[in-house]
């Protein structure tokens, strides 16, 4: 009984320690989203006004689109609709 009573404490103290452990996982997670919201809006606002203000036709409208896509593709990577979301 004697073992069977401490392999349980143990099961508990572990339990403890991971929902611990997990739960700064996830204040990490949720600050590390928050920070990198702030450099990325602007980037992607100063994309969209220049492809609007310039078009996407001509060699600076070509370039501006190819922006466009090269830092959606590149935030789609990294999970960026993760990290809107929430």
């Amino acid at each position: 009984m004697t073992d069977t009573t401490a392999v349980a404490i143990a099961n508990v103290q572990l339990y403890q320690k991971l929902t611990n452990q997990n739960a700064l996982k996830d204040k990490f997670i949720a600050m590390l989203a928050h920070e990198l919201r702030n450099p990325v809006a602007p980037i992607s606002n100063g994309v969209q006004l220049l492809k609007l203000k310039l078009g996407e036709t001509g060699a600076v409208g070509q370039t501006v689109l190819m922006m466009h896509k090269v830092f959606q593709a590149r935030w789609d990577d990294l999970g960026g609709s993760l990290i809107y979301s929430g």
